[in-house]
């Protein structure tokens, strides 16, 4: 865990995408890749989708945020400090965090009347913590603990509109308030803040397709 914990070293992240130039310029979305920052914009590590080719393509322009992820998270000595991965999902996404090969937890999003609804396991499939977002509050994601108290935040943290305009930026914040965190718990937190992004904040700059409005 030595990797990921000294990117997780504060309670305040700030998860900014980074847009290539004929990305901008032509508004074809490549795979994304993210930039780590603190609550001081100082740089802890980048997030980044795998994999390429031509079939990898045609999933990201016809399954969108739906479709299958294997993702990577690097410190700034370029070393990997955590993946993520699910598979394809119809309504109710699955997403499992190893640390060093070892598998530590898991997301899984679900079903919930007027309410955004994940749940965070350990890796013995407990459940940490909850999520509960009613559909009205489109960028704020509470983090409640196993006795329903708060225990931090996932929030979308707006650019500015001349920067979600001609760069496309995005970025969002997560913010940890729970003092007694363990190190994997913190690990967690972090990785749901990157899977409500897939689910929710990836596709809010342009039109969705059939199956985001299924899956939603």
């Amino acid at each position: 865990m030595e990797k990921i914990n000294s990117i997780l070293s504060g309670n305040q992240f700030i998860i900014k995408q980074h847009k290539e130039v004929l990305e901008i310029l032509s508004g074809f979305e490549t795979k994304n890749k993210y930039m780590i920052m603190d609550e001081n914009k100082v740089n802890l590590g980048l997030i980044a989708e795998q994999g390429s080719g031509y079939i990898k393509i045609l999933k990201r322009f016809f399954l969108r945020n739906h479709r299958p992820l294997d993702i990577t998270v690097f410190n700034n000595e370029g070393e990997e400090a955590l993946t993520l991965n699910r598979k394809f999902f119809w309504f109710f996404s699955d997403l499992f965090i190893d640390v060093d090969g070892k598998r530590i937890g898991s997301i899984h999003r679900r079903f919930a009347f007027f309410q955004k609804r994940y749940s965070i396991h350990d890796a013995q499939g407990l459940v940490l913590f909850t999520i509960k977002s009613p559909f009205w509050r489109l960028w704020t994601f509470p983090i409640l603990n196993k006795l329903d108290m708060p225990a931090g935040v996932i929030t979308k943290k707006w650019q500015g509109f001349l920067s979600e305009v001609f760069t496309d930026a995005d970025a969002f914040l997560i913010k940890l308030d729970s003092p007694n965190l363990s190190n994997e718990e913190k690990t967690l937190l972090f990785a749901s803040g990157i899977s409500i992004d897939f689910d929710f904040f990836e596709n809010n700059q342009g039109s969705s397709g059939l199956l985001d409005f299924l899956g939603n």
